[in-house]
């Protein structure tokens, strides 16, 4: 009987401890994945600092946003949204009591759709200088 008892606790530490284990592993992997993801998110965060009225959105709504803007196929058809979005932003400011610049941020000014380090703007500037 005696024998029973001691084989059963020691069965139960086994699994006690191997439970615990694998509980450490995983927390180590979890760990080492919000590290990695950690630039992804900084990255995330900036791009949606791009977005005018991104203030006034919910993140749900800044998802929204960049997943219509990666859909649309033509420069032509991005601005038309973007000068739409720029209305309603404009109108949920001004409902707000809030003001926002005219203006979005300059197209280039940050990390944005292939645009790299330069902004998109090559050596002469690409401002209408024709």
């Amino acid at each position: 009987m005696k024998s029973k008892f001691t084989l059963i606790l020691a069965l139960i530490g086994m699994f006690v401890l191997t439970a615990g284990m694998g509980y450490a592993a995983d927390q180590d992997q979890e760990q080492k994945q919000k590290q990695k993801s950690q630039p992804q998110i900084q990255a995330q965060e900036q791009e949606q600092k791009m977005i005018y009225g991104w203030e006034l959105m919910t993140v749900k709504e800044r998802e929204e946003h960049q997943q219509k803007m990666r859909s649309l196929e033509t420069e032509q058809e991005r601005t038309a949204y973007r000068q739409e979005h720029h209305d309603k932003m404009q109108q949920r400011a001004k409902e707000r009591g809030l003001t926002l610049p005219d203006m979005p941020p300059e197209r280039g000014a940050g990390a944005g759709r292939g645009q790299g380090a330069g902004g998109g703007q090559g050596a002469g500037g690409g401002r209408g200088n024709n």
